[in-house]
Parts: structure tokens; C-alpha cells; sequence
């Protein structure tokens, strides 16, 4: 699946805008598992899954375009009357670019969608935003900017009986822009911290200020066993 998806976003980087500099435009697609439990007001949710990157960036000492692929984990909360959610997701990829230079891309995503319809599994669409860490060689560059995503599923036997549980996938579209490199990486975050789970937002900031992706161990989490807590 992921090599068919792979090649599917290698043909699409013809449609991808060309990157000025200090500029990143990706396409993303991810495969997943989404565990989800209620509480009485919200839907809570934990997300395990894949990555694929396919994209130009566009830097000061480098300027190519490059394949990646990866791992992501997360979580999420919908009010349980209007469906509104609020993702947030991590994730690690490595790949190269078409120089055959390596590329390691680490960094969080936090997404928000009014369209989630559980009668149908579509887990909606909407904007969010994106902070990545880009390494390349000894270099390393911080990114910031904005994304779409749109994601779908469908209903499988749960793995814990007190829970629900969907496979599916996301499709992401990144466009973001080199932020400073002296500045702390806590005042760039392109979003409110106070939004994102404190132990998730704690691992991002580890994710961000540890060793470059290639050096790091695919991370994954296990949903709470229903014990139905926002994660």
C-alpha cells in the first residue's frame, strides 16, 4: 500500500507550486488506525499511522525535491454535539532527494474540522497548521506554515470491545515558509499551545529539540483501554 502510495504522490509533485526561496510545498498521505471512545460530552480519539512526503523546499543552501516517508501518532477530541474536532498529530520521515542527498523531516500538525460525519466514517476536512524540523546533511532548518487535509475510513472490529475503530487514511497539503533559527522553537509554534494535550505537546517540543530524525526510533502510542479521558 505504502509503495502504491508512494508512487501515486510522485506523479502528483508535477501539480505541486514550485517553491520560492525559503519555501516548503509538500503533499502528504497517511494510513491509519484511529481508536475512538465517548465520554459524555466529547469523542475522543488516538491515531497510529504512516506517512508519505513528497515535496520541493527551497532553502539557502539546498533546493530540491525529495520523497519521505515515515510514522505519525496523535490524538484528538470532538464536541459530542456538533462534531467539531481538533487533531493533533507527530510524525517522523526519512527519504532523499532527487540528488540522492538523505533528508530527515520531524515536526507536529494540528488540524480542525467542522465536517466529521460518523454515519458515513468521513473524519472531515479543514485547515490547520504545520511546524517541522528539516535535516539535511549537517544543515538543519525550521519550517512553519499552513496545510489542508481531508480524511476518511471505515469501521472495523475493534481491537478493545469498549471502543470503536476505524482504518483509514488523510491527505495533506503543506505550504510553509524558513523561520528563524536563533529564535526559541517554543515562541514559533504556529499555534496556541494551551490547544494541544500537555504530554503530546511535551513529546513534540522532546521530537523537535532532540537528534535529527534519522537518529530517532519510530514512536508509537496504545490508546487508553477505554477509560474514557480526553487524551
Amino acid at each position: 500500500m505504502r509503495r502504491t502510495v508512494l508512487v501515486f504522490l510522485l506523479l502528483s509533485m508535477a501539480s505541486l507550486a514550485v517553491a520560492a526561496e525559503g519555501e516548503f510545498v509538500a503533499n502528504g498521505d497517511s494510513d491509519g488506525t484511529t481508536v475512538i471512545w465517548f465520554t459524555p460530552t466529547t469523542i475522543d480519539t488516538v491515531f497510529t499511522g504512516t506517512l508519505d512526503l513528497a515535496g520541493e523546499l527551497a532553502f539557502s543552501t539546498h533546493h530540491g525535491v525529495f520523497t519521505a516517508s515515515g510514522d505519525s501518532h496523535g490524538s484528538g477530541v470532538a464536541d459530542g454535539m456538533t462534531f467539531a474536532t481538533d487533531l493533533w498529530i507527530l510524525f517522523t520521515a526519512s527519504g532523499r532527494f532527487d540528488s540522492g542527498e538523505e533528508v530527515g523531516i520531524r515536526g507536529g500538525i494540528a488540524v480542525h474540522s467542522d465536517t466529521i460525519d460518523m454515519a458515513t466514517m468521513s473524519m472531515g476536512s479543514g485547515p490547520g497548521e504545520f511546524f517541522a524540523i528539516i535535516d539535511v546533511q549537517t544543515a538543519s532548518y525550521r519550517v512553519a506554515g499552513t496545510l489542508t487535509s481531508d480524511a476518511s475510513g471505515q469501521m472495523v472490529a475493534p481491537d478493545d470491545p469498549t471502543t470503536m475503530q476505524v482504518e483509514g487514511g488523510a491527505t495533506f497539503g503543506f505550504n510553509g515558509n524558513e523561520v528563524s533559527q536563533e529564535t526559541a522553537i517554543e515562541s514559533l509554534l504556529p499555534w496556541n499551545v494551551g490547544d494541544w494535550p500537555e504530554d503530546l505537546h511535551a513529546e513534540l517540543v522532546a521530537l523537535l529539540t532532540g537528534a535529527p530524525s534519522a537518529d530517532r526510533a519510530p514512536q508509537e502510542e496504545a490508546p487508553a483501554d477505554g477509560e474514557g479521558e480526553t487524551p
